[in-house]
């Protein structure tokens, strides 16, 4: 018999030890809560202006806007929030969630596995990205394989490269440490933090 104060896991877990295991672990966390929050549950009718792939795969709440959109949802589910405004023109490709309140802006290209969180404005390209509560890339550039913490802005033009001209692993300082975040890494942003503009060559290392 188990000692009263042991926990018995039946299952692996997954551990994030760095800021970047975040957005690797992403993907499979946006499929595990795609089905906890739509279990037992009916999505809102969606706009037949739109162009689904895999309608069984998208989730809609109540008083979120949609319309002239394409939603490709056969490599992983799409969750968009309540009273989230998805404007025209924008593609989506899952697994992607989007939070409540949020506003994807016209001709927006997001890949999976992204996560934009309440309240947040995104625009342009992004792909493999977190973005926390309230955090803004309003306008043209990319974003991918990085962690936004909450409260950010990004200015217009702002883009980050998540790849070293020698396609090796990325190396992360951190406390006087030299560690390995592997093969792709943008941009790791805390909280209350403004980007003005960053050279499309400039790498993280």
């Amino acid at each position: 018999m188990p000692e009263p104060n042991e926990v018995t896991i039946l299952h692996d877990l997954l551990k994030i030890e760095f800021s970047w295991d975040i957005f690797g672990l992403n993907k499979q966390m946006l499929q595990y809560d795609f089905e906890w929050l739509t279990k037992n549950k009916k999505s809102e009718p969606i706009d037949k202006t739109n162009r689904i792939s895999e309608l069984k795969n998208v989730f809609v709440e109540r008083g979120a806007v949609l319309k002239h959109i394409i939603i490709n949802a056969e490599d992983g589910p799409v969750f968009i929030s309540k009273n989230a405004l998805v404007m025209e023109g924008s593609c989506l490709r899952g697994p992607i969630f989007i939070g409540e309140n949020a506003v994807v802006k016209m001709g927006s290209k997001i890949y999976g596995a992204t996560t934009i969180g309440p309240g947040c404005t995104i625009g342009g390209e992004r792909k493999n990205v977190v973005m926390f509560g309230n955090s803004n890339k309003a306008h043209d550039g990319y974003l991918g394989d990085s962690v936004i913490g909450e409260w950010c802005n990004m200015g217009a033009g702002t883009s980050n490269s998540n790849l070293k001209n020698t396609a090796g692993n990325i190396v992360v300082h951190l406390q006087n440490q030299k560690l390995e975040a592997g093969q792709k890494c943008g941009m790791l942003m805390g909280d209350f933090r403004e980007l003005l503009l960053i050279h499309p060559l400039i790498q993280v290392r």
